[in-house]
């Protein structure tokens, strides 16, 4: 049977550019409910309820032909498969090298998925992981003190640079650019301005309050998520035994009202027991006193017998 299903569908036309965009237009509509991560009956019938009214509104607007609601889940499904794909290829187009022309492969309709369902295509920022480079697109440079330097970044980038010594020996200076592009080639014209130089002894200063900050943000935040994985803990226990205690306060009533129904029923075979005590009574009480008047009738014919 199967089978035979499977033959009789036809297949429809391809989804247009059109059609993808008007289905994510419907689609943000009910975004709340359609991105609702819940599986249970009732949200699987409300989520099949809006694709409904999703397949609804698409068939009435559509350039290709009425489609299912399974048809329009499938290809919702396949754009967000597509816009998290293209994302990765473009951050990695983006770090390659060799030079040429970074090409983006994600279009306006990518683009649109990732801005509304932002969390789930990007990480959170996390300062104890190792995402920071996913976040931040930041060239570093390492030159020796008194070395001499050429930007060579188009004049429409807006760079900047900075000196960070602790990280490094005393002859030794970090250049970090935001975008770009530097020409490693020394060039005897072009100097570091000496205000970006800064000695070892403030550098360290510099450093020690930024591993402070760093170490104090560390700790407020640890605290915090801390006291909000605890608190989560304790709501969650506390629904977990309001659950628990409804459902035994059911289950009793249920035990109650099978005790009643039970008792009830006693109580009316012990009635019918009753009833046909009493029946079974009066019918030997009945064949008795007819049996007595029998023999009396037959006694009286006797009787008159004799007198003839």
């Amino acid at each position: 049977m199967e089978t035979e299903k499977k033959e009789n569908v036809k297949r429809a036309r391809n989804f247009t550019d059109f059609d993808k965009n008007l289905l994510f237009e419907i689609v943000q509509k009910y975004m709340n409910i359609i991105e609702n991560k819940k599986t249970d009956a009732t949200n699987i019938k409300i989520k099949n309820e809006i694709w409904d009214s999703v397949k609804e509104e698409f068939n009435s607007n559509c350039q290709s032909g009425n489609r299912t609601s399974k048809q329009l889940h499938a290809l919702y499904d396949g754009m967000k498969k597509k816009a998290r794909k293209n994302l990765h290829e473009d951050k990695k187009e983006l770090y390659k090298t060799g030079g040429g022309v970074f090409t983006p492969k994600s279009d306006t309709i990518d683009t649109k998925i990732v801005e509304t369902l932002s969390t789930q295509f990007k990480p959170l920022e996390n300062q104890f992981d190792s995402s920071a480079n996913y976040l931040k697109q930041d060239v570093i440079y390492v030159l020796e003190t008194g070395q001499n330097v050429e930007n060579s970044v188009q004049q429409s980038k807006q760079q900047y640079l900075e000196i960070i010594g602790p990280q490094l020996d005393d002859s030794q200076h970090i250049l970090v650019s935001k975008q770009g592009d530097i020409d490693k080639e020394p060039i005897e014209q072009l100097h570091v301005p000496p205000q970006i130089v800064s000695t070892p002894s403030t550098s360290v200063k510099k450093r020690n309050i930024h591993l402070n900050k760093s170490a104090e943000k560390r700790e407020s935040s640890r605290e915090s998520y801390l006291n909000k994985l605890s608190t989560r803990m304790i709501e969650r226990k506390n629904r977990k035994d309001d659950i628990d205690t409804e459902i035994t306060h059911k289950k009793v009533k249920i035990l109650e009202v099978d005790e009643a129904i039970k008792k009830k029923e006693l109580e009316a075979k012990t009635m019918e027991v009753e009833y046909l005590k009493v029946k079974y009574d009066m019918e030997l009480q009945h064949m008795r006193s007819k049996h007595e008047l029998e023999l009396d009738l037959l006694k009286t014919e006797l009787k008159i017998k004799k007198r003839i």
